[in-house]
């Protein structure tokens, strides 16, 4: 992140955090997963959250006063609630970090922080579970997405309800979450048009797409004065 130390391999090569920084005198710098990074990450952010300078390994002083610094985090979803979609800010009105979470909550927190590194932070915002309705939005918007692919083709693409329903339904249901909506339209949904393409011998440019109860199914849609059966990709 800063560079390697004088004497090391790759001394005054390009460090991947710092030599970005350097052009830049504002902005938001955005750590991943948190808890995933070591011990030494969180110290390094220890001076950074105190000061505002970061010290690369060359020792030049990177000013990130005006930067904003935010961590995400995975933690247990059991120590969150299904209510509405959104954050909830919790900043402490007596001066002591995080006293208003739930005491749980801090000692889930800090088996991955270390207590300095909680204690310099701001405010924390717990993210809770999307809802159903919310959901359903994300999976309109991704199956939106694949019409407008399929329109590059000149295949016009329409679904029902029940492909929203079902796709909104597998992320509840799957730790992959809002993930498990993205696998489902790549791995199980797009191969159904590419079986259609390889096999297709009508003229049909429109495509109905349905879920049943057991997988989707791709229905041709002919024009009226089309003499062909209706065929379907499963």
């Amino acid at each position: 992140l800063i560079g390697a130390p004088a004497g090391y391999i790759g001394y005054r090569e390009q460090a991947q955090l710092t030599d970005q920084l350097k052009h830049r005198s504002h902005g938001i710098l955005l750590f991943d997963e948190m808890e995933k990074a070591h011990e030494d990450v969180q110290n390094l952010l220890l001076h950074i959250l105190e000061e505002g300078v970061l010290t690369d390994a060359t020792g030049s002083k990177i000013h990130l006063r005006d930067f904003m610094i935010i961590f995400t985090s995975n933690i247990d979803a059991s120590f969150f609630t299904q209510s509405s979609l959104g954050f909830k800010e919790t900043v402490s009105n007596s001066g002591t970090k995080l006293s208003s979470l739930n005491q749980t909550v801090r000692e889930e927190l800090e088996t991955y922080f270390l207590p300095e590194l909680l204690n310099r932070l701001d405010a924390v915002c717990l993210f809770e579970p999307l809802q159903n309705s919310s959901l359903k939005q994300i999976a309109t918007r991704q199956i939106k997405m694949l019409q407008k692919r399929l329109e590059e083709k000149q295949i016009v693409l329409t679904y029902d309800h029940s492909v929203i329903e079902y796709l909104a339904r597998s992320c509840m249901e799957s730790p992959l979450a809002v993930r498990e909506i993205h696998r489902n339209i790549e791995m199980v949904i797009e191969p159904l048009f590419l079986k259609y393409l390889l096999v297709k011998k009508s003229s049909a440019c429109s495509l109905h797409l349905q879920r049943t109860e057991e997988l989707f199914v791709l229905t041709p849609v002919y024009v009226k004065d089309d003499d062909h059966s209706s065929e379907t990709t499963r």
